[in-house]
């Protein structure tokens, strides 16, 4: 059984680590509405009732966070520059 919630774990994962680099693609092109979109998928809720998915949730909501503000911050910037 533990093998199964292993396998499930490490697929959501994976599944969040390619919205990861999809943002990151997304960043290169500028294309700051899409990247604020994806951010929102950044959310760890795989399990949550098992203490370390609580922190992996925690942490992943820090992340969000972290990326919503700099992409706003790119995005004003290149607002800005282009006014």
């Amino acid at each position: 059984m533990a093998s199964v919630e292993n396998d499930d774990e490490i697929k959501y994962q994976e599944k969040l680590d390619k919205v990861e680099i999809q943002i990151e693609e997304a960043l290169k092109e500028k294309n700051y509405d899409y990247s604020l979109i994806l951010i929102e998928k950044l959310v760890w809720d795989h399990e949550i009732r098992l203490e370390q998915n609580q922190k992996k949730a925690e942490s992943y909501d820090r992340k969000r966070e972290s990326l919503k503000e700099t992409v706003l911050t790119l995005k004003k910037e290149n607002q800005d520059g282009n006014n």
